[in-house]
Order: structure tokens, then C-alpha cells, then sequence
């Protein structure tokens, strides 16, 4: 084959530089796919021992824990995913890296699921440093902890005393919470947290709490919370909150009806002594149904009866205190 210049090109040529090129391409779309696999088996074992990390210890005192650092090599995704699957729900949450090949960001690893474990924080964070503090949730019995978990800056102006209380006391004003008079002295890309009780409505509050209430509005959408649930309500997408809300009632539910069948027993050995709880700790369990946020204000009462009963009880049946 000759080209108009007069350049000779053999068939065997051509041939070479076809199948060349076909090798190259399959060369680099297989080095580019093993980067992707290992890419995926990396970000999945992140998920898992992040997960392994979020997973806390049963909390030994009934303030909290102090929060913790989780601080990656590479920026990187966490995508927190809340399930009302089954009887206790899902947890799912996932890591991935950014890469320095092709899309910055190409899908999380494989998600690691729990049904014992509660996430508070936004749908998905991006960074290299995140934030967690430990809770715990009592109604009335130990319930689980809850961890909240975030990087973004939140600002909160005039907060109530149980939030102060809680920025001073766990250093949280080092860990991207400030707490300020006005809210001309948040920065431009924090979280803007107002209350009512300062006094402050504007279009640059990201969430509103009432205090009387107990109820926070963010992105348009109203949730409840009481206790150590504050911060959690603050710092989350409200379906997270709600998701994860959910599932800790359906636990309470479950550890109260092992409660309702304790105190059956103890009663039958001991000539009744707890069956006067057992009552309230059946509408305990009937009210944790197919519940929300709405419905912690009149759970937290009927849980504080409950308490009082198994206080005063000569056998009682746990020794948890309501926190």
C-alpha cells in the first residue's frame, strides 16, 4: 500500500500498529479497572474500621465520653445511611477516598451494617478530619450510646446551658463548635445554630431551636428531641435524625418487653414483687411503636414513672439510671 507521498505501507504494518493499539488500550483498561478494584477493597476496609472506630464501648459514666479524632491519609467521603429494615433497623455507613486516577471521587466501598450502632451527623462529610462524641440514651434502662459525628464548623448563638455545658465540658469549642453572643461573629462557612431564647430569626440560621419546644427546624423540616438527643438533632439531616430516632425506640420496645418477661418471672418467685411495673412497661413497649421524635417528650415521662417504680422496688430489675 503506498500513500500519496509515496510512503510504502506493508499490510503486515498496518496490521502491527492495529493490534499495537488494541494492546495498549486493553493494557491501560485493564491497569485502570485493577486500580478501581484495589480502589474499592481499600475504601471497604475503611468502611469496616471506621465502622470498628464509631462502634463505642458501653459508656461507664452518664455524662458521655470525651469526643475523639478519626483522621484519614487522603481526603475522603463518609456516607452515614440509616435503615428501618427488620425489627431494629440498619446502620449503614461507607468510605471513599478520593482519587488521584480518572474521577476524583468513583463510589464508596461495600457499606459495613450494624444493628446495634446510631450515627447522628449529615448524610454525607468530606475532609480528612472528622469529630465524634459518645452518648448514651437511657428510657429508662440503657438503651445503647449514640455517636455524633461531624467536621463542619457550627456556630451557636446564645445556646441554652445543656448545649454550653456540654461545648465546655468536652472541649468541643476546640473541635470546630463555637459558641458566640451574635451572629455577626460566625464565620461566613459555619453552621449557623440560633435559639429562641437569644432572641434570633434570620434567613442565615441553619437550624432554629425552640428550647420550650424541644424542637429543632433544619432544611424546612421540624424534628423533636430531649436530653443527650440535642446535639445529634442539630448536626444531622433531619431523615437521618428521624431514621435513627426510630430505631432506638424500637430497641427500647424490645428491651422492654425482656423487662415484661423478667418481671413475670420475679413476681412468680417472690409473691409479686415488680408486677407493679409491669403495666407501665407494657404501654412503654406498645408506644415505642411505629414511633418518631414526636413522641419522646411522653416515652421520657412514662420512662421517669418507670424509673421511680424500679428505684423504689425491692427487686429491681436493672440498675440503670435515667441520664
Amino acid at each position: 500500500m503506498k500513500n500519496k507521498n509515496g510512503f510504502e505501507m506493508s499490510f503486515g504494518m498496518i496490521f502491527s500498529i492495529i493490534v499495537g493499539g488494541i494492546i495498549i488500550f486493553l493494557a491501560v483498561y485493564a491497569t485502570n479497572s485493577l486500580f478501581k478494584t484495589e480502589k474499592r477493597i481499600v475504601d471497604s476496609e475503611s468502611s469496616q474500621e471506621l465502622s470498628n472506630i464509631l462502634n463505642p464501648l458501653s459508656t461507664s459514666i452518664e455524662s458521655g465520653s470525651k469526643p475523639g479524632n478519626i483522621t484519614f491519609n487522603v481526603e475522603s467521603k463518609i456516607e452515614n445511611n440509616c435503615l428501618q429494615d427488620g425489627k431494629l433497623g440498619t446502620q449503614e455507613i461507607s468510605v471513599s477516598s478520593r482519587s488521584g486516577i480518572g474521577k476524583p471521587w468513583q463510589g464508596a466501598g461495600i457499606p459495613s451494617k450494624s444493628s446495634g450502632s446510631y450515627i447522628f451527623s449529615e448524610r454525607e462529610l468530606q475532609g480528612k478530619e472528622f469529630f465524634t462524641l459518645i452518648k448514651p440514651i437511657n428510657l429508662p434502662f440503657k438503651v445503647g450510646d449514640i455517636v455524633l459525628l461531624w467536621n463542619n464548623e457550627y456556630c451557636f448563638v446564645e445556646p441554652p446551658r445543656i448545649i454550653e455545658e456540654d461545648i465546655i465540658d468536652f472541649d468541643l469549642n476546640t473541635k470546630k463548635m463555637k459558641i458566640v453572643s451574635s451572629l455577626n461573629e460566625c464565620s461566613k462557612n459555619s453552621k449557623k445554630v440560633c435559639f429562641d431564647s437569644g432572641g434570633v430569626y434570620s434567613d442565615s440560621c441553619d437550624s432554629i431551636v425552640n428550647v420550650d419546644a424541644k424542637r429543632v427546624v433544619k432544611n424546612k423540616k421540624i424534628v423533636y428531641y430531649e436530653d443527650n438527643l440535642i446535639l445529634g438533632a442539630v448536626i444531622s439531616d433531619p431523615e437521618i435524625y428521624e431514621c435513627q430516632v426510630s430505631r432506638i425506640l424500637n430497641r427500647a420496645g424490645a428491651i422492654a418487653s425482656v423487662y415484661i418477661d423478667k418481671s413475670e418471672l420475679v413476681s412468680s418467685k417472690s409473691g409479686g414483687c415488680s408486677s407493679a411495673m409491669q403495666p407501665d412497661l407494657i404501654i412503654f413497649k406498645s408506644q415505642t411503636e411505629n414511633s418518631s421524635s414526636k413522641d419522646l417528650y411522653n416515652l421520657l415521662l412514662l420512662s421517669e414513672k418507670i424509673e421511680n417504680s424500679n428505684k423504689n422496688s425491692i427487686c429491681p430489675l436493672w440498675k440503670e439510671k435515667i441520664i
